[in-house]
């Protein structure tokens, strides 16, 4: 029992994702867990909300400007397709404003927080944490792509997704990952290693199980 108390954060974050890597081998089922998108991402964000330590104004005024500056970067591809190459979302990640889901918000927050502690981990500088989260978030996306497409969370015009795509994942992480530094200079989170290997695991094995 002291071993559940002391660890069970990192218990429901592993079923969380366990359970829907099961959910989506199984067909009949796979559309209702792909529903479930919008709720795994709050799930992802709040886990992280709930263990950072040391909530700050700073914190919170960084999660704003990450969450809507990524999201109007959205609607913006959305509208006008120069972003990211013209694409459009599809029902399941929820309510949508000018033609762009919501939650999208929370995912932007959710992985240049994930990749910016992952990336603290291996380098000490601003800049260096800069690049090197900007370049663990096109990982996230190049696996995250494959999953999106098989299960219509978003619809690409090109037969395949375009370059450009990656490159405005890059550019647009790099000044996040910046502001997020400037107002984070030092913080700790003990699920975020778990819930980043989780969530990275859980598009990889899809992908590999039932995409690829």
């Amino acid at each position: 029992m002291d071993w559940i108390k002391r660890n069970w954060p990192y218990i429901v974050v592993t079923h969380v994702y366990i359970v829907g890597i099961i959910g989506f081998m199984i067909p009949p089922i796979a559309n209702i867990w792909v529903s479930l998108t919008p709720l795994n991402l709050l799930f992802g964000f709040l886990m992280l909300l709930g263990f950072h330590q040391n909530i700050s104004k700073n914190f919170i005024l960084s999660l704003l400007l990450i969450g809507a500056l990524g999201y109007f970067a959205e609607v913006i591809g959305v509208k006008t397709g120069v972003l990211f190459g013209a694409y459009s979302y599809h029902k399941h990640l929820g309510p949508k404003w000018m033609d762009t889901p919501l939650i999208l918000s929370v995912n932007w927050i959710l992985l240049i927080y994930l990749t910016n502690y992952f990336a603290r981990l291996l380098v000490s500088k601003n800049i260096l944490i800069a690049l090197v989260g900007s370049c663990l978030m096109l990982a996230f996306d190049f696996f995250i792509e494959p999953f999106a497409i098989h299960y219509q969370l978003w619809i690409w015009d090109a037969v395949s997704v375009p370059m450009q795509n990656y490159l405005m994942w890059f550019v647009l992480s790099f000044p996040f990952h910046l502001i997020f530094n400037y107002f984070n200079k030092l913080y700790t989170n003990k699920i975020a290693i778990s819930l980043g290997i989780s969530l990275l695991l859980f598009f990889l094995l899809i992908d590999l199980i039932l995409i690829w």
